[in-house]
Formats: C-alpha cells, structure tokens, sequence
C-alpha cells in the first residue's frame, strides 16, 4: 500500500518500535495520528515527524482501558474521516515465571497486548470495509510463536494476537483491507526495563540480548517497506528466529534448549 497522504493510526507511538515506525511513516509523507499513555512522550515524537508530515496529531489513550480507547476514537474521528492504515503497536512484556505471576498481572498483559488491539482494529474496520482499502499492521513477537521460560502471559497474548489477526486476514482478503504481522525479535528497546514482574511493578533491568539487539530504526524501515510491499507477514529478527525451524522440524531439540536456555541472554 502506498502511505503517501494515508492516515495512519500508531498506537505505542511515544517510544520505541512505535516512535521509530512514526517517524518512518512521516518520512513517507503518511498523515500520523499518535497514541500512547504519555503526553510527553507523544508531543516528542510529534515533533520529529512535523519535519517531514503536515499532520501529526497526538491523541492520549490507554490501550488497556476501553473507555479510553472510545474516548480517543471520538477524537481521531473529530480530525479525520478514515483511518487508512492502522499500526497495532502498544504492548507489554513479562519477566516473571508463571507459577509466581498473579492473575491481575495475566490479565493487564491481556488486555494491553490482545484486547486493546482488536477494539481498536474493531473501531477503525468498518471504515476501511465501507471503501474496500485499508490495512491493518499488528506488532506480534517470536514468544507469538513459540514458548519461552519467564514469558508465559506474554507469549499467550502474542499467540491469541496470532490467531486473531490469521483469522481476520482471510474474512476480510476479497475486501481488499489486509493485514500484516510484525514479527520481532531482539529489537533494542526499553521494553525489557519496562517488562511487568509476578506482581505487576515494572522490571526496571535491560536484557544483554535486548541491549545487543536490531536498532529501532532499522526494526521500523522494514515494517514500512512491508507495508508498501502488501506482505503478509514479516520477522524481524538475528539468529533467534531458527528456533521457529527447530520448533517445526525437531521438537524435542525445541523443548531442551527452552529448558536449559536463560531467557534474558
């Protein structure tokens, strides 16, 4: 899809994947709507993309309340008649097995990484539906597609997010609004210090794989390629994407090397 004069909705927009993929979209003259809880954050990334787009509105939103998300979608629809291209980037990470994480903590990594996404691609749909374009870009994860130790509520919103989003793919593929996975792996990010433990307060540590891995902007270059390339599905990853291969084809290798493997290097 070509993004020049598109609106774009990017939620988690305030930092890392979603700030650089922002300010890659503006490079590509898109017309940006900007999420994420904090204001600070937006207003930063909106004036880096104001050197390359005209538009570039910040909107507030809490992806893990729905009253938010329907207080923010009153706004972008006070600015704008469609969303053409929405950017499903919010999320939060785990750092705690699942024996020792609460229910509370599931259930915010729920709502945050899965619930938050699919009100949202339910809010903009019927309009991408009504003009037969549109698409619809998902930040997923590797844990998406296989487990790893101290990730269990983590991986099982990025699975049902794989599911969810496979399924709404076909239903919508004749109506020509499409939708596209992001599969990353070790981008680097704060996503690891700001990963929740077993009782929700944040980890406040940098992973060394974290720390070492694919830079933000380059993670973002490529969504937007995919994007104007019409794919499907993308993984963005170093070598810790064989272990979707070894899952595959050798299982049992697969379940050793979860195991015995620190999640964190």
């Amino acid at each position: 899809m070509k993004i020049e004069g598109k609106t774009i909705w990017v939620t988690g927009a305030s930092s890392g994947i979603g700030r650089a993929i922002a300010i890659e979209l503006a490079k590509s003259g898109g017309r940006l709507i900007l999420s994420a809880r904090s204001r600070e954050g937006l207003q930063s990334t909106q004036k880096v993309c104001l050197q390359y787009t005209e538009m570039a509105e910040v909107v507030v939103m809490d992806v893990a309340s729905e009253s938010s998300i329907m207080e923010a979608w009153k706004q972008v629809q006070e600015t704008v008649d469609v969303v053409d291209i929405l950017i499903n980037n919010s999320g939060i990470s785990q750092r705690a097995t699942a024996a020792s994480t609460t229910m509370a903590v599931a259930r915010q990594i729920m709502e945050v990484n899965y619930f938050g996404a699919i009100q949202l691609s339910k809010l903009v749909l019927p309009g991408m539906l009504r003009q037969r374009s549109g698409y619809i870009v998902v930040t997923g994860s590797l844990s998406g597609k296989f487990g790893w130790k101290q990730r269990s509520s983590y991986a099982a919103s990025k699975f049902a997010l794989q599911g969810y989003y496979e399924s709404l793919r076909a239903e919508t593929a004749d109506q020509q609004v499409q939708v596209m996975m992001v599969i990353p792996g070790r981008i680097k990010t704060d996503i690891s210090l700001h990963s929740v433990t077993a009782d929700g307060t944040q980890n406040q540590k940098m992973d060394k794989a974290q720390e070492g891995g694919i830079p933000a902007d380059v993670c973002a270059r490529k969504v937007v390629k995919g994007i104007i390339a019409d794919k499907k599905e993308i993984i963005i990853s170093g070598f810790e994407r064989l272990m979707i291969t070894i899952r595959f084809l050798a299982p049992w290798l697969y379940y050793r090397i979860a195991a015995k493997r620190d999640p964190n290097i």
